[in-house]
């Protein structure tokens, strides 16, 4: 949940070898992408990230989006399974305007609120 991704936030500062995180399922909402956020956007080894089935709504979404867009490890993001709204999928469009090493943004499933 939320309270676990300050924990992982700090492994994602520091670590320069981690390449692919799943974090599916974990019931993490909004509070737990926003922890997470400003760790993304210092990370040079991630390149997979999976928050598929979570609880990640617009302002979550909003707040990984703008930090992404200075990441430039990041290949593939999987968000399917949130309830991502109009603003979230703005935010998510306004991150691939800028950002050109993500190739992939899975958002099958999502419930549009």
């Amino acid at each position: 949940g939320d309270e676990g991704c300050e924990a992982i936030a700090v492994v994602l500062e520091s670590n320069s070898c981690l390449k692919r995180l799943y974090l599916g399922n974990n019931q993490i909402g909004s509070i737990g992408a926003q922890t997470l956020a400003p760790a993304l956007e210092n990370n040079r080894s991630l390149e997979k990230l999976s928050l598929e089935g979570n609880r990640i709504d617009n302002s979550g979404t909003a707040s990984l989006a703008e930090s992404l867009k200075v990441n430039h490890s990041l290949r593939f993001l999987q968000l399917y399974r949130n309830p991502i709204g109009d603003e979230g999928l703005l935010a998510l469009s306004e991150l691939l305007n800028v950002n050109t090493t993500i190739r992939v943004i899975r958002l099958r499933g999502i419930r549009v609120i």
